[in-house]
């Protein structure tokens, strides 16, 4: 148990750093905006809560809950990402494309720590 805990907080961990750097990118095209600071925060938060929400469904399917029902909980995971890519449209398109890189930080730490310095 320690050890997931342990993989998911250094993912996590590299994922906000992530989106550090993407807001960092982001400064000499847009200044310092709000609605896309808005838009990659929440797109960060929702992506946390669909890993931890895979990491639970994974869980159950091993532990013999019934596979069929993945598909819904992918279903339900998806309407998360549009729901929060929704509200970020509404806000602004600069939001909505903060939407979309904070969905994709990530899976940049995924990305980073274990396919280019994997060991």
């Amino acid at each position: 148990m320690e050890e997931i805990a342990a993989f998911k907080g250094r993912i996590f961990k590299y994922g906000v750093i992530a989106g550090v750097i993407f807001e960092a990118v982001s400064l000499p095209f847009l200044g310092l905006s709000k609605d896309f600071a808005y838009g990659l925060a929440l797109g960060t938060a929702v992506s946390i809560v669909n890993f931890n929400i895979m990491e639970l469904i994974l869980r159950r399917i091993l532990a013999g809950w019934n596979p069929m029902l993945n598909f819904p909980a992918y279903l339900f995971r998806m309407l998360i990402y549009g729901i929060a890519f929704y509200m970020a449209m509404r806000m602004s398109r600069v939001a909505g494309l903060g939407a979309v890189l904070g969905f994709v930080t990530l899976k940049t730490a995924i990305y980073f720590l274990h396919g280019f310095t994997a060991k």
